[in-house]
């Protein structure tokens, strides 16, 4: 070949293609810019699969939901949700019923296939076996010289509704070259199971063969004792029919991609969210995140000499500038020793997480799985994180003062605090109040600027947009250094208002000098409460959590977030941080050597890049960025090897097989690289570019 075609080079290793392969993998993550945008709900070849190892088991309702998607994120959630449901002890880590089909898939195509062209999932005797399991026992008659080849499957004591506790089918291969077929006694009959013309039938002695194989035609006639011919045909249609769930599906999803709750039995979980942001000196800002779990929606499991309530936990934030992502999810398990249980088990159960972010306003969402019972919750919250320059006071965080807490409270000696999420606040007793206060200026003590001298704090509650009571801070106590930002603890007396709703407002100051008037720096925060008489509790159960995120993940979150907006440089400054902090990290690695290429430095990338993969020789996305790379060095054999090492992994994606297709084109394998095209293709159609280049390769006129 005289050299590459310039669309080519251009669609496969320019600026703009590289970015979009660097969100190809994180898809599942960003439905609303990256798959929603495509607009043609492609499966990818993944989905494919997964449609085809549930073929047997997945019911109508359910493959209606699962053609309705549109996303892959939703399907992703879609999947895991169809195997929970199936779940038969879910308290388990391990979900044994998918572990039990995916066995039986691996055994109908290993062994069922060997003596047929078919996949052996798509036999009689794969499907039988998928949906039904392995037989109690099987008496086989390969070669008896009067009979077709046949197998007779015995079932004994079935799990399954309807089923008899004895059954036979039997499975036979006509004219010897056909495929296995599963017999039906009123299609069939007997008859058809013998090696004979319709003109020798006359001549043959059925009673006599019929008593040489009374296994066979014993099943022949009916599957179980007491079954006639129609009753084993209703048989033999249940080994056929999907298993019913042992519990409803409780995820479904609206045409916008978003999750609907919504439940055959149990209702949904009824959980409160709230979600406060700061920002951070040196990494941009975060959220402060909390849900919980009131204890009337806890389901609690003995477990040994404990009793445990597990929930997964999962994030989804949106912003206007970075789009929708979502956080992975995590494990909320409250542990308590049966002896303590009494004591404790009207107690909500609270999750706190802090996610970094860039500054400006979110959206954000909790969605929360019971484990126990399938159950879901969801709740959202909005959030604003200001930049640095313009912050001095973020939003307030409420919580109940105990006992613990009131003694040294108003002096500014807060102990840990546990923050309040809900609305509804019992009367009678102080709210406590911490509002953060960060701002730029000169270093401080732990490299945090002090806090202003002149700010003022004041803190109303309205009631119908009056004005029913307010409080005042200029002071007093002293703010108190807390991780990093300064916080203003203080007390709101509340004893003494009547029950209702209410709508707190704090309001920050910065005081003004030689008589000038104050200067106004907005509402920090307001929020509904309600004051009622009913019993709440006084306290939070914690379950035991890790502490808060590390700096080099908080970094990588943030290169992250630039990396959706397409600021290159900052991306590369917060990914380079967090490798500085932990080298050896492979995901680190890999995403601070994507912004490398961009720079065109591609010495320090290969040598991130092949640490990675090293250290992480299953990581599909380091293996796709090296064969990027590859190309983009001239080593096109090298890039065909890292990508060859990347769908041995997993399966690829459209960017893979169109840096296989610049690969091969450019050291002349034409065929190979059209070969590529087409599979890109048909995992994302929309690419024009590529259409058009496959097209061209086809006429001839592209090389």
């Amino acid at each position: 070949m005289s050299g590459r075609p310039p669309a080519l080079g251009m669609l496969l290793v320019g600026p703009l293609l590289l970015s979009v392969s660097f969100f190809e993998a994180a898809e599942a993550l960003t439905p609303t810019q990256s798959s929603r945008s495509r607009g043609s709900g492609t499966i990818s070849a993944k989905h494919r699969e997964f449609m085809d190892i549930v073929a047997y088991i997945i019911d109508r309702n359910e493959k209606r939901i699962f053609g309705s998607l549109t996303t892959e994120w939703q399907r992703k959630r879609f999947i895991e949700a169809f195997w929970k449901r199936r779940d038969p002890i879910l308290v388990t880590p391990e979900n044994e019923f998918h572990i039990e089909h995916m066995r039986r898939w691996q055994y109908v195509n290993d062994v069922l296939a060997r003596d047929t062209p078919m996949p052996g999932w798509r036999t009689d005797r794969g499907r039988v076996y998928l949906v039904n399991g392995p037989p109690f026992r099987v008496h086989r008659y390969p070669n008896t010289q009067q009979l077709w080849p046949l197998e007779v499957w015995e079932y004994r004591d079935s799990p399954r509704p309807g089923m008899p506790s004895f059954y036979q089918i039997i499975f036979f291969k006509p004219r010897v070259f056909n495929e296995w077929r599963l017999y039906s006694p009123t299609v069939d009959g007997p008859e058809a199971l013998l090696i004979a013309t319709p003109a020798s039938m006359s001549q043959i002695d059925l009673p006599r063969i019929a008593s040489k194989f009374p296994i066979v035609f014993s099943a022949a006639q009916r599957v179980a004792p007491g079954y006639g011919a129609l009753g084993s045909e209703a048989v033999i249609a249940r080994t056929m029919a999907p298993p019913p769930p042992p519990r409803p599906l409780g995820l479904y999803y609206t045409p916008e991609g978003n999750v609907d709750v919504a439940f055959l039995s149990a209702g949904p979980i009824q959980l409160h969210i709230q979600a406060i942001g700061f920002a951070h000196p040196e990494l941009e800002g975060y959220l402060d995140i909390a849900i919980e779990v009131p204890a009337s929606e806890t389901t609690f499991v003995q477990v040994d000499d404990h009793y445990v309530a597990n929930y997964e936990v999962e994030l989804e934030i949106e912003t206007d500038g970075a789009g929708t992502w979502r956080d992975t999810k995590r494990q909320l398990v409250a542990r308590i020793p049966k002896d303590e249980f009494e004591q404790v088990r009207n107690l909500p159960i609270l999750f706190r997480e802090r996610v970094w972010v860039l500054p400006g306003s979110y959206r954000v969402r909790g969605l929360l799985t019971e484990v126990a019972t399938h159950r879901v919750g969801a709740a959202n919250a909005v959030a604003s994180v200001p930049s640095l320059a313009e912050l001095v006071v973020g939003s307030p965080s409420l919580f109940y003062v105990t006992e613990d807490l009131r003694a040294g409270g108003d002096r500014g000696d807060w102990r840990p605090f546990i923050p309040w999420v809900g609305e509804r606040l019992r009367r009678g007793y102080p709210v406590g109040c911490v509002v953060r206060v960060l701002q730029k200026g000169d270093e401080a003590a732990d490299g945090l600027a002090a806090p202003p001298q002149n700010l003022e704090i004041e803190y109303r509650l309205l009631r119908s947009g009056s004005v029913v009571w307010s409080d005042h801070w200029s002071g007093q106590p002293a703010p108190r250094l807390d991780g990093s930002s300064w916080s203003v603890a203080r007390t709101l007396h509340l004893e003494e208002l009547p029950v209702g709703k209410y709508e707190l407002q704090v309001i920050a100051r910065l005081g003004g000098s030689d008589g000038a008037p104050p200067t106004e720096l907005g509402l920090a925060g307001r929020r509904s409460i309600e004051l009622v008489d009913e019993f709440l509790p006084l306290a939070r159960l914690l379950p035991a959590r890790s502490a808060q995120e590390g700096m080099a993940s908080a970094h990588h979150r943030i290169g992250q977030q630039f990396l959706r907006r397409n600021d290159f440089a900052s991306a590369r400054e917060h990914f380079e941080r967090a490798v500085r902090l932990e080298p050896q990290n492979p995901i680190f690695q890999i995403d601070a050597a994507k912004t490398l290429l961009l720079a065109g430095e591609l010495s320090v990338a290969e040598f991130l890049l092949e640490g990675a993969t090293t250290r992480a020789p299953d990581n599909q996305e380091g293996w796709a960025t090296l064969g990027l790379l590859r190309i983009q060095q001239g080593n096109f054999p090298g890039a065909i090897d890292a990508y060859q090492q990347s769908l041995d992994v997993a399966p690829g994606t459209a960017v893979v097989y169109n840096g296989l297709a610049e690969a091969y084109l450019s050291i002349g394998e034409t065929p190979r690289a059209l070969e590529m095209l087409e599979l890109s293709l048909q995992i994302n159609p929309e690419q024009e570019q590529v259409r058009q280049l496959r097209d061209r390769l086809r006429r001839g006129d592209g090389g």
